[in-house]
């Protein structure tokens, strides 16, 4: 033990001789464990961590343009896969509280989120069919929105007129009985 300490304060000794040395020496630690450690974070949240969904192992994204109705085909011609579709970029106006708020959403197939094995924390997400035309006026919001935007209070289609909507031209989106997963009841 006594060598330990003897090291030691030789090592000091010589730092302090050369504090230059001493200097760039403590720089480059520092900016190499820095490094390091956010390298260390990218590649265990991205390759190490399993994704948050059931069964990741499973899920496979094909990222391309297809047109209207593949979605349909490919249901009923795939066997081996469940497929989901989604859109992003869908551009929608919330009127009915004031000022009119442009929202930026995905339309996603009804299947999404049970597909990826996601589950509300409140509410529900979409039932089977309500992808369907005619029947799509359902809209799973967000928490912030829910809570920020109305207040915790729901949407419906039995609601008059000039109650919330969440619309686009020519639609009008009066059910939001649903919310994403991780949000609590204010109420609560």
């Amino acid at each position: 033990m006594g060598a330990l300490w003897q090291d030691l304060r030789y090592g000091m000794r010589m730092l302090a001789k050369n504090p230059g040395f001493t200097t760039v020496a403590a720089v480059t630690l520092a900016l190499g464990i820095g490094v390091n450690t956010a390298i260390f974070s990218l590649v265990n949240g991205i390759l190490l961590q399993p994704l948050r969904f059931a069964q990741p192992g499973r899920l496979v994204a094909i990222t391309d343009w297809y047109p209207q109705g593949a979605l349909v085909a490919l249901r009923a011609n795939l066997r081996s896969m469940e497929v989901a579709g989604y859109s992003d970029d869908q551009e929608l106006n919330l009127t009915g509280l004031g000022d009119p708020v442009r929202l930026y959403g995905t339309a996603v197939s009804a299947n999404f989120f049970s597909l990826l094995g996601v589950r509300p924390e409140l509410g529900r997400t979409f039932l089977p069919g309500e992808d369907q035309p005619g029947k799509d006026n359902v809209v799973v919001l967000s928490c912030a929105l829910w809570q920020q935007k109305l207040g915790g209070k729901s949407m419906n289609t039995a609601s008059p007129p000039g109650s919330p909507a969440l619309r686009t031209e020519p639609r009008t989106y009066r059910t939001a009985t649903a919310l994403a997963p991780g949000c609590r009841d204010p109420q609560k």
